[in-house]
């Protein structure tokens, strides 16, 4: 069952998730603590039923419910993405699994939807007992701008295999380099004379490395003698 209070477990109701609108801002951050949530999955989360078993929210124990080939699944809320952009996962999973040394796998995936059949990209499998919770934290930079989902997954041969527990679901954002601003307005004017650029570019302007070549700025006798400026006494020199 999948019970939430202040955990996710996977197993064996119906249920209907509620759409959201797409997060955009990180880091995203669910819990699953805030008492209007218990019982239910958060806003914005989805379940989808393979075979004869559904994803169920409920409290944490056994409903008594068995079938082999389980492959459920929990679909996080939908994030804007931008491609090229390295996203991290994070979530914490426990599964003790059973005295009979039966356990479920741990499956990770991400898509362009919540549905099993665009959930194309597997971050993880792990089939093995996580005894204590543990904490999980994968990549994923999509290829393409858009609307992306991470699964989280029961997959199991015996639903006999115990109860998977996930909990302190996160997603964040690669930084993104901060360009500089766009001059918008017309006529630009640069003559290289303001004393505070002095040494160093005028704002806005970047440099370049070509071999041991950089971009300078400095006084006429920096160039050797003859060299003056056309203006004032600074001028852009490459050497």
């Amino acid at each position: 069952m999948f019970c939430v209070g202040s955990v996710l477990l996977l197993g064996g109701y119906a249920f209907t998730g509620v759409a959201q609108e797409a997060i955009s801002t990180f880091p995203y951050v669910e819990n699953f603590d805030d008492a209007e949530d218990y019982g239910t999955l958060p806003a914005g989360w989805t379940t989808v039923a393979t075979g004869a078993m559904k994803f169920s929210v409920g409290m944490t124990y056994d409903f008594g419910y068995f079938d082999s080939n389980r492959e459920d699944v929990a679909f996080s809320p939908m994030f804007e993405m931008t491609a090229g952009t390295e996203y991290t996962m994070t979530v914490w999973v426990k599964s003790p699994g059973t005295t009979t040394n039966r356990y479920p796998t741990v499956k990770i995936t991400a898509g362009q939807g919540q549905t099993k059949e665009v959930q194309t990209t597997v971050l993880a499998e792990r089939a093995e007992v996580f005894a204590d919770w543990t904490e999980l934290t994968y990549t994923f930079t999509p290829e393409a701008n858009g609307q992306y989902s991470f699964g989280l997954w029961y997959v199991a041969a015996w639903s006999s295999a115990g109860n998977l527990f996930y909990d302190s679901f996160s997603v964040t954002a690669a930084a993104t380099p901060q360009m500089p601003e766009v001059i918008t307005t017309f006529p630009y004017v640069e003559n290289f004379d303001d004393a505070e650029d002095y040494g160093t570019l005028p704002a806005g302007w970047t440099t370049v490395a070509t071999g041991a070549m950089k971009f300078s700025v400095g006084m006429t006798y920096d160039f050797g003698p003859g060299e003056t400026a056309q203006t004032g006494t600074q001028f852009l020199g490459i050497f």
